[in-house]
């Protein structure tokens, strides 16, 4: 069976639901494939689940931790067609989320007035009379991009840092800062300063602690080859918790001297 969420390629969305109608009360697994805007599909994740319908209602949060604007969603997800309510205070949760009708998934537009820490509340009720426990939504709402402080290529030769022996891999280290979401990861790219021509561009790198890494390879996980001779640069942007990305920061650049390779080690 194969199917598409409500809004299929009409508007971009970080979170997504869907109701499914089974016919047995058994286990059920699905799979699900994300497409970006940029049209490149993700792998696809398994989203297991299964038909009990002796368990008692349970409500859970669907909820991203942190937004980058002050218009967001808040949501919930059901295991039972519900109604749901929210408010600012755990004992008043009497307005109705979205649209007030019963369903397994809701979602909450709402708008703040500044950055900051918000937190909502949130509680379903099945037509039979049973109600979830009250659910806690905490929100941090960070519209200031990170910035980055420093990228260092110095190579691991100590008498000459600018010069890199290696066709295959490059030294880097890079350290940013977020106060209000913190730093997620980086984005670092590789470029052929000559020609002004990425060899590598924008790969998620988890190093989180400023220490000298290698780059090895692309974005999409090959390897790539410098060229002898050549003098390369690397350029870094941080990403916090929000998804926000600093400027782009640029090292000092290295040439490729394989003559430069150290002798191999010996008794």
């Amino acid at each position: 069976m194969e199917g598409r969420f409500p809004g299929f390629d009409l508007v971009p969305k970080e979170s997504l639901g869907a109701e499914v109608n089974v016919t047995e009360r058994r286990a059920y697994r699905y799979y699900v494939t994300c497409k970006g805007k940029n049209q490149l599909q993700s792998e696809p994740a398994e989203v297991p689940f299964n038909v009990d319908l002796t368990l008692p209602l349970n409500v859970t949060s669907s909820t991203a931790v942190g937004f980058k604007t002050t218009n967001f969603s808040i949501g919930v997800v059901a295991n039972k067609h519900v109604f749901c309510y929210f408010g600012e205070q755990e004992d008043d949760t009497t307005r109705c989320m979205g649209i007030c009708r019963a369903g397994y998934t809701h979602t909450q537009a709402i708008t703040v007035p500044r950055e900051g820490n918000y937190t909502y509340f949130a509680q379903c009720a099945h037509v039979s009379g049973e109600k979830s426990a009250i659910i806690e939504i905490p929100i941090l709402v960070d519209t200031s991009p990170p910035e980055m402080d420093a990228v260092d290529d110095s190579s691991s030769l100590p008498n000459n840092p600018r010069i890199t022996w290696s066709l295959n891999k490059i030294r880097a280290s890079f350290k940013g800062h977020d106060t209000e979401s913190g730093v997620s990861h980086y984005l670092v790219s590789v470029k052929d300063k000559a020609r002004n021509k990425y060899i590598v561009r924008n790969l998620v790198s988890k190093v989180l602690d400023g220490n000298p890494t290698y780059i090895s390879t692309t974005a999409n996980g090959s390897p790539f080859r410098l060229t002898d001779g050549s003098e390369y640069v690397i350029g870094v942007k941080v990403v916090n918790g929000v998804g926000l990305e600093s400027e782009e920061k640029e090292s000092e650049g290295v040439v490729v001297d394989t003559s430069q390779r150290p002798e191999p080690c010996g008794d």
